[in-house]
């Protein structure tokens, strides 16, 4: 996806030995110019895991069904249930820490208060839902069972390569797009 394309780049830049996971149908030629070893592997199959974690000592991970058009068990299944078989993999292969990227829309927003660990929780929509449960899993499991846990609750994310973006920037740019409100929110 697009966080770890550049993710994966960056690592790989840095010197880093990388092992890419991307879906078993997934395109690989944004990590070809990486220099990094390309493993086609599922969240949702533990095999398919034990196997590419074997040997790393650090796992990020980034998977995740994010259409809202699955159902809240297909998102479930994918996120939640595919956290769990990454923290479990990791335990079994002897990972000492796994980073795991969630979701912002997790909190609550307060009218001029910024968002931080601290902001209660309520998920805007069974995406965030299941990235929330994903972060509790991972936390239980890893707890018991020895990796660290980074949690990263990432807002929108724009950059190179952000395209699901270029509607809405084109629409800016066009002078198309109506603020709603004081444009004083600080994220929508």
């Amino acid at each position: 996806g697009f966080l770890g394309v550049h993710l994966v780049n960056r690592l790989a830049a840095d010197g880093t030995p990388v092992r890419a996971l991307v879906w078993p149908d997934g395109a690989t030629r944004e990590h070809a110019a990486a220099n990094v070893e390309v493993v086609p592997a599922d969240v949702r199959s533990p095999a398919d895991l034990e196997a590419a974690f074997d040997g790393c000592s650090v796992v990020y991970h980034l998977a995740a069904q994010t259409s809202l058009s699955l159902t809240r068990q297909e998102l479930l299944e994918a996120n939640s249930g595919g956290t769990r078989n990454v923290a479990s993999a990791a335990a079994r292969a002897g990972v000492r820490r796994v980073v795991f990227s969630s979701n912002l829309n997790l909190h609550v927003r307060r009218a001029g208060a910024l968002i931080d660990e601290d902001a209660p929780i309520r998920p805007a929509n069974d995406y965030s839902a299941s990235k929330f449960r994903a972060e509790r899993i991972l936390l239980e499991e890893c707890r018991a069972s020895g990796p660290g846990v980074v949690v990263a609750r990432v807002g929108p994310t724009l950059g190179a390569g952000a395209v699901r973006w270029l509607g809405f920037l084109r629409a800016i740019d066009s002078g198309g797009y109506r603020i709603v409100g004081p444009g004083v929110n600080r994220l929508h």
